[in-house]
């Protein structure tokens, strides 16, 4: 009998390591190790009787698992040859998929991959895609059971459905292989199309409208030749720029407030702050007048000359500190730039290491509730061996099924830490568990900002699963003559959850004992001036709340968005431990150059539209062809408007960035080629060499019209006959003198190069 053998492929060389290693006995080292195509994509080889839906035929069957890897995305997706070239068309013909057709993929770096993949197909029956179980996992899954059908059409294709590389979990997961969902393949495919015909469009469109004309003064001319559009990352920056104009702009009003102060109730000491419950006023006049009610009432009456207030209520609350939700990523996101102060960017690739080692979930999921089929006792008991919180995780399951205390209140010394089932957020993606550890971290395992994200999302977990915090609320309220004003106290009875989650504080306030109708004396009594405030610039956290409540991006790519507006030189973190995002000048310039001219590329409208339809797509409710169709339909309509518009656009830009000249420039070639602007005679201009680089940046300056206009920074430059018929340049010869190869290039769209 022929022994039957399965081909498996991971997305990541360490997470084929960690597969392997998980369903192997004896471990990776146990299995036949050889070396693919690609250097750094080794193929596992080893026998395995477990169970394998579709595959094992009987019980304790014997099968060989071919275990290999690719990095990442195996296709790309790019113009065919005759539009990648700036110069070769309208960048709006790049929206009309009736013209520009688009190729996809595997390039030819990732050829190696491609020939292990068929290579090892060829003895095996299946193919199982351990691809990563998010959107994008499964596009790429796609693409290797495509590469792999090129040489075996007929093989059994079964998709890999798993949250945690754990022995269990992946016995679990080759006992119920599932199929590819091909929906969810279409609307990757729709997104990146999408994504790549606008971004091509618009981003020639700006370069070639901003690059000749304005300069960045944090920037020299090399950094500043490409203005990159991406239809998450604009609106990304609009939300910077939204909330800088807003502080910006924002007239603080004068308020007033009284302030009061009592003598605390015997037997304590001190003042006891007692705010007012009108909040502030805004009329000097009414509020002096209130004030100086409030003096003369305060003091009618008194025989000592000692100013009064009367006690008129005294309310004992019982308060809860709620626990928090199991953890999704966007949350993760936000609570390691706030508590951790790691950016979402960085959080998120330890978060992979995390999980590619085994130490936790899967990092990128939507879901913020367990499943009641998971064993959650038994995640709580492996870390109960942990140095720092294990002695809470024992707690958790010893109290669990002690007798009750009986009616009434809890005593002071009673533990009220016991296992509870975590509560239910809002969100399930149907696919993954909230993320949470899945084998605790020894001593030494961890270290560094890898050993921090794995304690907070340990303690998470083990707080998910405690009981809320308990508290004693004391509110009292008093009057001075008519006037209210409340002060509360709080005391922490049962501190719950926080005892494991010390990333929340709920602090003790005392309140000594007022009695009702029982007067008090007043300490201090002031009518304070202030005024209202505009908000803080946004935090990462923030930024992270404002793009997920609008659809900017997915739980998965949000962070790589945050990440390229910094890159890009739009939007910068300042430094400190919040990390506030400041729009810089280029920024400024695009947001308010787009919203002057009403093409509201910035704003997350029409990109929420969009995600939500891709969102149909994987439902079956709307077909990938028409979707598509409509949303470059919408982009088509604002690239003609921006078009149409470009001298009031580039006005509004004018109001943050320089005009661009070559002029000081040293000039290479007096007499280089005529200007397509004016007709004159326009000199080769060579710019300072930036210091470390090897490029110099070059342009072609008119002194007629005071022209200038980027060339491209490589290659031997020579003007042709030929004048372009729409540009009215001249055409450039550019020479590679070491492949001793020649092309075309147009003066507008050079900078493309």
């Amino acid at each position: 009998m022929v022994n039957k053998r399965v081909l498996c492929v991971a997305e990541k060389p360490s997470a084929a390591r960690q597969l392997v290693d998980a369903v192997c006995q004896g471990g990776v080292n146990a299995s036949r190790r050889r070396p693919g195509q690609s250097q750094y994509n080794h193929v596992f080889e080893f026998e395995t009787s477990a169970p394998i839906a579709s595959i094992s035929t009987s019980p304790n069957e014997t099968v060989t698992l071919v275990f290999t890897s690719v990095t990442g995305h195996l296709f790309e997706q790019d113009f065919e040859a005759r539009y990648r070239v700036w110069s070769s068309c309208d960048p709006s013909v790049l929206l009309d998929r009736s013209v520009s057709s688009i190729q996809c993929g595997p390039p030819e770096e990732k050829m190696p991959l491609v020939r292990t993949l068929q290579d090892e197909a060829r003895d095996c029956m299946a193919l199982v895609l351990w691809l990563d179980g998010d959107s994008e996992g499964e596009k790429i899954a796609a693409d290797v059971a495509s590469v792999v059908q090129e040489t075996r059409p007929n093989i059994n294709v079964r998709r890999a459905r798993f949250s945690a590389i754990t022995t269990a979990e992946i016995l679990h997961s080759l006992a119920n292989l599932d199929v590819l969902n091909q929906r969810v393949v279409a609307m990757v495919a729709a997104r990146q199309e999408i994504d790549l015909r606008s971004g091509a469009a618009f981003t020639r469109l700006l370069t070639g409208r901003i690059q000749n004309r304005f300069s960045d003064s944090r920037a020299d001319a090399s950094e500043f030749k490409l203005v990159s559009y991406g239809p998450c990352q604009f609106p990304t920056l609009g939300l910077v720029v939204d909330r800088y104009l807003t502080i910006r702009n924002f007239i603080r009003v004068p308020f007033y407030v009284i302030d009061l102060g009592l003598a605390a109730a015997a037997p304590a000491t001190g003042v006891i702050p007692f705010t007012w419950d009108r909040g502030r006023i805004f009329d000097q006049y009414v509020a002096s007048v209130l004030y100086e009610a409030c003096v003369e009432d305060a003091m009618a009456g008194t025989p000592d000359d000692v100013p009064r207030a009367h006690v008129t209520g005294v309310r004992k609350n019982q308060r809860r500190r709620w626990k928090p939700l199991p953890l999704a990523t966007v949350e993760l996101q936000k609570e390691a730039s706030r508590k951790l102060h790691l950016s979402s960017h960085l959080v998120m690739e330890i978060a992979e290491k995390l999980y590619t080692s085994g130490f936790i979930s899967y990092p990128r999921t939507e879901t913020d509730k367990f499943s009641r089929a998971i064993d959650l006792r038994a995640l709580v008991a492996e870390q109960s061996s942990h140095a720092q919180w294990g002695h809470f995780a024992t707690r958790l399951l010893a109290n669990e099924n002690r007798g009750g205390h009986g009616p009434g209140p809890l005593p002071e010394d009673y533990d009220i830490v016991q296992f509870d089932w975590p509560r239910d957020g809002p969100h399930d993606d149907a696919a993954h568990p909230p993320i949470h550890p899945t084998k605790v971290a020894q001593p030494g395992s961890l270290s560094g900002n890898e050993a921090r994200v794995y304690e907070y999302v340990a303690r998470r977990f083990l707080a998910s699963c405690s009981v809320d915090a308990i508290g004693a609320e004391t509110v009292v309220n008093a009057k001075v003559g008519v006037e209210p004003f409340t002060a509360k106290g709080l005391i922490v009875e049962h501190r719950g959850f926080l005892d494991v989650f010390h990333y929340q504080r709920w602090a003790d306030t005392e309140m000594p004992a007022y009695r009702v109708g029982q007067p008090a004396v007043v300490r201090s009594l002031l009518l304070r001036e202030s005024s209202t405030e505009p908000p803080p610039l946004l935090s990462e956290s923030d930024l992270i709340s404002l793009m997920d409540r609008h659809g900017i991006g997915t739980d998965a790519t949000i962070a790589e968005h945050v990440k390229k507006v910094q890159d890009r030189n739009y939007v910068r973190k300042l430094p400190g431990a919040t990390g506030r995002f400041e729009p810089l000048p280029l920024g400024l310039a695009l947001v308010d150059g787009c919203e002057a001219v009403e093409v509201h590329l910035a704003r997350p409208t029409e990109r929420a539209r969009q995600e939500a339809a891709m969102k149909r797509i994987a439902s079956g409710e709307v077909a990938q062809s028409p979707m598509i169709v409509d949303a470059l339909g919408a982009y088509s309509a604002l690239y003609e408007s921006l078009r149409t518009h470009a001298a009031e656009m580039e006005a509004a830009i004018s109001n943050h960035l320089s005009s661009f000249s070559a002029a000081e420039w040293r000039t290479h070639r007096v007499n280089f080629s005529t200007c397509g602007d004016c007709g004159g005679v326009a000199a080769l201009k060579y710019g300072p060499t930036a210091a470390g680089s090897s490029r110099r940046d070059r342009a072609l300056y008119c002194a007629t019209c005071a022209a200038s206009h980027m060339l491209p920074f490589h290659g031997n430059l020579d003007a042709h006959d030929h004048v372009c018929p729409i540009c009215n340049f001249q055409t450039l010869t550019v020479t590679n003198t070491e492949r001793n190869t020649s092309h075309y290039r147009l003066v507008a769209a050079a900078a493309g190069a």
